[in-house]
């Protein structure tokens, strides 16, 4: 009897309450589950005018079930992948256009142009659209009668959103648009976008052309600000930046950008606190092949201020890749570098990275081909710079090939006299080269602290066969890339002589670090302490301390 009085009670909830859970539950859960719940249910979702419709997750035999159970109307958002032509000409002739009267979000990829004129033409009897996206389109080149059609459409006044990943030319003119993302732009688009569209907020655009500094902008309204892959040069982008007062969110990114810009860049301390004093989300990548080795120091110290790193909380990683005789730098807003080093990187023959919160170096170097033996003088002439700043450094191994080219070139560059930190990466499934291994450890006087990273599965075999005859008193810090916890223990067990271990990964192992810290309380007797952030965990044993329970 409770039962069914509290049944009835839940039924009597507002039907919004039931509308916010469908909210959250996919198309065929709703039709094949919730609706068969109860009469009330089935009901609910006859008249739930909140659907949401992604035709690439559809078989024909789903979408003639839900011409059956769902009416055009309710449909509010609709995102058609153009893959399966009988999948579209199914869902077109039995779901029109212009039959859903409340659409709020259309989205389209990979269109031909036929498809995308009908839609545009229907498209403009339905008043209720508020985002309209294409992703991209069959054709690189749109038709006049396209570009009018969607010219049109930009006059709604409902439309608050729009996504252009294809060439449209027309100028912009709407008193509605919030956002608009486009691909590409001529610089009178740009300028119409600023200067006719009042109501605009958030502009993102690829490949944003060069203006002419004669252009006659109007003061923005704009409070997100997104370039991409940008051919601004800095005085342009300077130019319109100082019409965007009220910009909170600035981001851009460039991969042919020029050395001078970074320079300037790191002088924007003036510029931003007179033109952009509400911008508090800064974010940028930029890459150049025209920078000077000596200079990159200079360049950090100009980001080093209190400005970038108390006031505003930006620090600047910086990375430079070498592969002779090619070399880039790329300076971006982002400092988690230690965390992930060295495992995320795009692999080039030497790696240096660094951040604006320290003053070191990490190092990867990559043997491949014999790469050091050949070229020694280009790479030293490198590294030389951050040699006296050099912590950690990551050795990729996958032959023995690339161990004598290894000790060569660290023979010839005298990098093992600075370095505090090694990763030893293997990168061959049949590698078993380990006193190598050995005998690059034990040269390296000043390291106390080694990681261990390969895919290959036979970490075990790696670390019995290294730490047999390494001088491991000298160690204070085991690091290891992994997820097993097995494993995690039995290192613990074996490497007895070191007295902090690091585990790390590229994803978050929080229960994994739990059990972890469990097994290490119940059944061990060393006192120990440790610390977590979301990829890594560190253990250190004491031998005199107490340590009180942390968990």
């Amino acid at each position: 009897m409770a039962q069914v009085q509290s049944t009835t009670l839940f039924l009597r909830l507002p039907v919004e309450i039931f509308y916010e859970i469908c909210d959250y539950l996919d198309l065929k859960t709703i039709l094949l589950s919730f609706r068969y719940v109860c009469r009330d249910f089935h009901r609910i979702t006859n008249d739930y005018n909140r659907y949401k419709i992604y035709l690439n997750t559809l078989s024909k035999h789903d979408i003639q079930r839900i011409y059956r159970m769902i009416q055009p109307k309710n449909i509010n958002c609709l995102h058609i992948w153009f893959i399966n032509k009988e999948i579209i000409q199914l869902f077109l002739s039995l779901f029109p256009i212009n039959q859903f009267i409340r659409l709020k979000m259309l989205t389209l990829w990979n269109i031909e142009e036929f498809y995308l004129r009908e839609i545009l033409l229907h498209l403009a009897t339905i008043s209720s659209l508020r985002s309209f996206s294409i992703y991209s389109v069959k054709q690189s080149n749109i038709s006049d009668e396209v570009s009018i059609h969607l010219s049109k459409l930009l006059l709604q006044s409902s439309l608050r959103s729009i996504r252009l990943m294809l060439n449209f030319k027309e100028d912009f003119s709407s008193f509605s648009l919030q956002r608009i993302h486009m691909n590409s732009c001529t610089d009178d688009q740009l300028i119409s976008m600023i200067n006719n569209c009042p109501s605009l907020r958030r502009l993102s655009l690829y490949s944003c052309p060069m203006i002419s500094m004669d252009k006659n902008f109007n003061k923005s309204s704009l409070t997100h600000l997104e370039f991409y892959e940008t051919k601004l040069s800095i005085d342009e982008l300077e130019s319109i930046l100082r019409l965007t007062p009220l910009l909170t969110h600035l981001y851009m990114n460039n991969s042919k950008s020029r050395f001078n810009c970074f320079q300037r860049l790191s002088q924007w301390e003036d510029f931003i606190q007179i033109n952009l004093i509400h911008l508090h989300t800064f974010q940028f990548s930029l890459t150049c092949e025209d920078y000077r080795i000596n200079h990159i120091g200079l360049l950090l110290d100009a980001f080093r201020t209190s400005f970038w790193l108390k006031d505003k909380s930006w620090p600047i990683t910086c990375e430079l890749q070498c592969w002779f005789p090619w070399s880039q730098l790329t300076i971006y807003s982002s400092s988690n570098i230690q965390t992930f080093f060295p495992h995320c990187f795009d692999y080039k023959t030497i790696f240096c990275s660094t951040s604006t919160i320290n003053n070191s170096w990490n190092v990867f170097l990559a043997a491949n081909h014999n790469a050091f033996a050949y070229h020694t003088e280009w790479y030293r002439s490198i590294l030389s710079p951050f040699l006296n700043k050099l912590s950690e450094l990551a050795l990729q191994i996958d032959d023995i090939l690339s161990i004598q080219s290894l000790k060569y070139f660290l023979s010839r560059s005298n990098i093992l006299n600075f370095v505090t930190s090694i990763w030893i990466i293997i990168d061959h499934p049949k590698f078993n080269d380990f006193k190598a291994i050995q005998d690059l450890l034990n040269i390296s006087m000043y390291v106390n602290s080694v990681g261990i990273c390969s895919k290959y599965g036979y970490m075990k075999d790696l670390i019995d066969k290294i730490f047999d005859r390494c001088d491991c008193h000298i160690l204070n810090q085991l690091k290891i890339k992994t997820d097993d916890l097995s494993f995690m223990k039995w290192t613990i067990e074996r490497v007895k002589d070191v007295e902090s271990f690091k585990f790390l990964h590229y994803y978050s192992l929080p229960t994994i670090w739990t059990e972890l810290i469990e097994w290490l309380t119940l059944k061990h007797d060393r006192k120990f302490s440790f610390e977590h952030d979301q990829y890594s965990l560190t253990i250190t044993f004491h031998s005199h301390i107490e340590v009180a329970n942390q968990l």
